[in-house]
């Protein structure tokens, strides 16, 4: 019987020390959320009397009174070629925005789309294609922009820079990171950042 006793004794401490052990490893893992879980890598750098903060790699602002958010601050997208010509045709009230339908790069151009019509809302941009396509969308080329109605044409070139030819603005892209940058320097420009 003291035996038998001794054995029970024997697997209850055996459990409570498991139980304590487990309890100790979740209360630990709470308080190290709670300390460090929460911190994010935060940075903040000036450009213009406006203060950029960089969370995780993404860079914030508010400009205008609008909180917006960048990939690149103003000084890494600065260098890249913006003629005056096009900067001037980007004022226009309407904007015909097109690209080739198999582009390589088009997510990147879709976020050049996107962040102009978000940022720009006194422009109404539509958007097209440069030949016929499944969507249904507009066929806008460089030979139909006119005076009162650009187009902006997002190109994969070797270079990155915005130009204009006639009354068509060029956005010329190396690669997926070039046309991310391109439209940070169109935005960061259109709002006068840069």
């Amino acid at each position: 019987m003291v035996q038998y006793f001794l054995r029970v004794m024997k697997k209850q401490q055996k459990s409570k020390f498991i139980v304590l052990f487990i309890s100790f490893i979740m209360i630990s893992s709470v308080f190290a959320v709670i300390f460090y879980g929460f911190q994010t890598n935060t940075s903040s750098l000036r450009y213009n009397n406006i203060n950029f903060a960089n969370e995780n790699g993404v860079w914030h602002a508010t400009i205008e009174g609008k909180r917006m958010t960048f990939d690149f601050h103003p000084l890494e997208v600065e260098s890249i070629p913006l003629e005056e010509e096009a900067l001037s045709l980007l004022q226009s009230p309407q904007i015909d925005f097109t690209y080739d339908v198999d582009n390589l790069y088009k997510t990147a151009i879709a976020e050049v789309e996107f962040a102009l019509e978000r940022s720009v809302p006194e422009t109404f941009f539509t958007i097209g294609f440069t030949t016929v396509n499944a969507f249904n969308k507009p066929v806008f080329t460089c030979d139909t922009a006119t005076e009162t109605v650009p187009v902006l044409y997002a190109l994969t070139g070797n270079e990155t820079k915005i130009y204009a030819e006639g009354n068509c603005i060029i956005l010329e892209g190396n690669n997926e990171d070039g046309f991310r940058r391109l439209k940070d320097r169109l935005v960061y420009s259109l709002l006068d950042v840069i």
